[in-house]
């Protein structure tokens, strides 16, 4: 469904959310690499988004949203498997970064990027 999101359609989209229940893992396999990818191409303007929940979002996305996406401000990745390895490599990347939400259901935390960069 995502695939058929084209940014020529809508030129000013600038927030989408994804998020999925992330207490219920049988319903968190709808977001992956390919779609985020997908957004990050269609979507440069993008501003925030938020993929909690989806455990198919990994280090590929992270890493396609550091290059194409670099003027996001919010970001939503707890439940995800984007590895801390990840976060240090590409966080950095993202310059107007403001908020980021990482972790698993029960210990995720919301912190601004540079706390996390300290």
């Amino acid at each position: 469904m995502l695939c058929g999101l084209k940014g020529a359609h809508l030129p000013r989209l600038a927030e989408i959310n994804l998020t999925m229940d992330i207490e219920h893992e049988e319903a968190s396999d709808g977001v992956n690499n390919a779609s985020v990818c997908h957004l990050a191409r269609e979507f440069p303007g993008l501003q925030s988004l938020d993929v909690t929940g989806n455990h198919g979002v990994g280090d590929l996305s992270l890493k396609r949203l550091a290059q194409l996406s670099s003027g996001l401000i919010t970001l939503g990745l707890q439940g995800t498997s984007v590895s801390s390895k990840a976060l240090v490599r590409w966080l950095p990347k993202l310059p107007r970064l403001r908020r980021l939400a990482i972790g698993g259901p029960c210990n995720g935390l919301e912190i601004s990027p540079a706390q996390l960069m300290a």
